[in-house]
């Protein structure tokens, strides 16, 4: 199945304006049909959630406690006072605002509930653990959008990108970014080569990390040639740490980081202007995706 690019140039300009997440410039990688249904034309599946819970619903509960657990100043012993009864608290208004308040706390949703309770208390016990054994965090921004404007041609993209936190650990400078799903493989976090950055639609965790540390470099230029870790705390296997984003041959976040990666930014930006919109080769990232009924 293909749509031929033709006259879509207010579509690519409104999406552009409107903003542009790494979610949906994964989505145009993995498959460009089902970004032109769902960016260009707007059709979406809905997300209205009633009555029992999802997983989206969870790892929604999970960043919300996440971000109201945490004040943005350095970290003492004292912030974790009470902490399993306040995560409680937090875990079960979000369930109550989100699903029916007699269902929030019932079957699947209880269960659903009570792993976002433990995902969250352990990543705070973890936490909690690094202060006692010395460390410093000082939290500098929860839940943080920055914007860049990536003009290219005779359009405009805003770029934005939604980071869930950024620290000082032991004064290094972290971008930190919340998982609550299945770990991924290491390798999926580290690159030799620019182009895998696009080119592999496996690698879209990296790419997204890789996005955020490009927009808070262009928010905050004097990082440039900084220490910065990006990476992922997985909630499930928390006490393995952060899992940071590696290049092959070292990554230094310079202007050559900042060249390369608007490099790739260009090369993807031209396709979706210019490249036919074509569903995925690969049959079983097809398999759940609601736009191919159009088709029947």
């Amino acid at each position: 199945n293909i749509i031929s690019n033709l006259n879509f140039d207010n579509e690519i300009n409104h999406w552009g304006k409107k903003g542009v997440s790494p979610t949906s410039l994964n989505m145009y990688k993995k498959c460009s049909l089902e970004f032109y249904f769902s960016y260009l034309l707007n059709i979406k599946e809905g997300n209205q959630i009633d009555e029992f819970a999802d997983s989206g619903l969870m790892g929604s509960a999970v960043h919300f406690a996440m971000q109201k657990f945490y004040k943005e100043n350095t970290l003492q012993l004292s912030n974790f006072h009470n902490s399993k009864k306040r995560i409680q608290n937090l875990l079960e208004d979000f369930y109550k605002d989100s699903l029916s308040s007699k269902n929030y706390n019932k079957g699947k949703n209880y269960l659903s509930l009570k792993v976002a309770e433990s995902l969250v208390f352990d990543a705070i016990s973890y936490e909690e653990k690094l202060i006692r054994d010395g460390n410093k965090i000082q939290i500098l921004y929860k839940e943080k959008q920055f914007e860049y404007n990536f003009p290219i041609d005779n359009f405009n993209f805003k770029l934005i990108g939604n980071i869930d936190r950024i620290d000082l650990f032991n004064d290094e400078l972290r971008i930190i970014d919340y998982k609550t799903g299945k770990t991924t493989t290491k390798n999926e976090l580290e690159f030799s080569d620019w182009s895998e950055i696009i080119e592999n639609p496996k690698k879209d965790k990296l790419f997204q990390l890789l996005m955020y540390t490009y927009l808070f470099l262009k928010n905050n230029n004097e990082y440039l040639n900084k220490d910065i870790i990006t990476g992922i705390y997985f909630l499930r296997k928390i006490h393995r740490g952060l899992t940071t984003i590696q290049k092959k041959d070292g990554l230094i976040l310079d202007d050559v980081f900042i060249s390369e990666f608007e490099n790739q930014l260009k090369i993807l930006f031209r396709r979706i202007i210019n490249d036919d919109f074509k569903e995925n080769e690969d049959n079983k990232l097809c398999q759940f995706c609601n736009h191919l009924e159009i088709f029947d």
